[in-house]
């Protein structure tokens, strides 16, 4: 459902923000006097990351809750890390993580969400040292330095697949991995490492993610059958050899097919098959379903099978926006009845505003009585000038897309969102 929650009036923060200008000394005796400190946490809470360092300057009471919010999801490593056709990301050096939590370990219990890009030995050695208590989600990936030297290699010789940059032996990450408190693991390492570290996961972990470039082998990893249940897998792959028997063993293996709920996937390599192809493999016990479509997924959309997963009820949908049509024309043909929501996730929406009239008739005619929710989300993260392009004009791009799709917006269950 869309969001209805009001954010405060530039007219109201002025007005609140006044006693602290007076009377700059006496920060938090104003704001608890001003204001309870729950409601001002709800305040802060609305307000946009980017402006919460200066928040935390204006009084020490709003420190606190800030800090909670701002070291909630971290994302750091390798400066010079980007793909082509995106941005480079600017994240800063894992160092800097590192010496701040040395220096304040109370900010730890803050972080829920840790993204580690180019890890390196000696800064995931200092890491798995601190005391982690509430950390849900870790991310391993290399630098883009490391993928392009992982692709070639196994590409051009797969045998020495494990080679450079390789870390050896991981039992040292096994206090960070194996935490009671984890809950979703990703990796992007593309040699033997990652095999020891999935064995090393704790028992809580219930979402395994595969990113990066794959090697023979790497999916044959369990000596003996995990204890933890596994409901979500993310398979987003280079995989540069014949995989299919890997890919299903693993997945068999690795989340016992009759809890597997949640499955990502975003294959790409030199002669596989479409993932589309690939859906009835799976088990019908999957209810949430995100695919990516390529351009050499599109010719092949006509073989996509929804109504192979009976209990499906999420659709989300990311790639190019060529494959749009295609994907929407094929579930009218095999659609899945169950379908609750299907969701488009950073299509850029000067790309997709043409055929928004051609996804609605099609929408329509495939007649799907569960659907309650068809949602738009721009989630640009780190992309920061993607965020000046498009989110700055958030109002018009809804107003169009809205404009597009009548029928869907009379009905109530068109929902666009966009977020830094």
């Amino acid at each position: 459902m869309p969001d209805t929650t009001k954010k405060p009036s530039s007219a109201l923060l002025r007005r609140i923000r006044l006693p602290f200008l007076s009377r700059p000394r006496r920060g938090r005796r104003v704001a608890d006097t001003v204001l309870p400190r729950e409601i001002w946490d709800k305040i802060i809470d609305l307000i946009p990351s980017r402006y919460l360092k200066s928040v935390a300057l204006v009084a020490r009471a709003f420190l606190p809750r800030a800090q909670m919010i701002l070291f909630r999801y971290i994302s750091i490593g390798d400066s010079s890390l980007g793909f082509a056709g995106g941005p480079r990301l600017k994240e800063p050096p894992t160092s800097v993580l590192i010496d701040i939590l040395t220096r304040s370990p109370h900010l730890i219990d803050n972080i829920r969400r840790l993204r580690l890009w180019g890890c390196d030995r000696e800064s995931l050695v200092a890491l798995s040292k601190l005391p982690w208590s509430h950390l849900s989600s870790l991310w391993l990936s290399r630098s883009q330095t490391q993928v392009e030297d992982a692709l070639r290699e196994a590409t051009e010789t797969p045998e020495a697949i494990g080679a450079p940059g390789a870390i050896g032996d991981v039992s040292f990450l096994a206090p960070l991995v194996s935490l009671p408190s984890l809950k979703e693991l990703r990796v992007g390492f593309w040699n033997e490492s990652w095999a020891k570290i999935l064995d090393l996961r704790g028992p809580n972990v219930h979402l395994i993610g595969l990113h990066g470039v794959l090697a023979p082998g790497i999916l044959d990893y369990a000596d003996e059958p995990s204890q933890n249940v596994v409901t979500h897998l993310e398979l987003c792959l280079v995989l540069p050899y014949d995989w299919r028997t890997s890919i299903f063993g693993f997945s068999n293996e690795a989340a016992e097919p009759s809890h597997l709920t949640h499955l990502s996937l975003g294959l790409n390599g030199p002669g596989i098959p479409p993932i589309f192809a690939l859906l009835h493999a799976f088990p019908p016990s999957i209810q949430d379903l995100e695919i990516y479509v390529g351009e050499e997924d599109i010719p092949s959309c006509h073989s996509l099978q929804l109504d192979c997963l009976p209990r499906l009820v999420h659709l989300s949908i990311s790639g190019v926006p060529q494959a749009l049509t295609a994907v929407h024309r094929a579930l009218e043909r095999r659609p899945a009845q169950a379908l609750h929501t299907i969701t488009y996730i950073n299509f850029d929406p000067s790309a997709i505003v043409g055929v928004l009239p051609t996804l609605e008739s099609s929408i329509i005619a495939t007649n799907i009585l569960a659907l309650r929710v068809v949602e738009f989300q721009f989630k640009f993260g780190d992309q920061k000038s993607t965020w000046k392009k498009i989110g700055k004009q958030e109002m018009k791009w809804k107003l169009r897309i809205e404009q597009k799709m009548p029928v869907l917006f009379e009905r109530g269950i068109l929902v666009v969102d966009f977020e830094e």
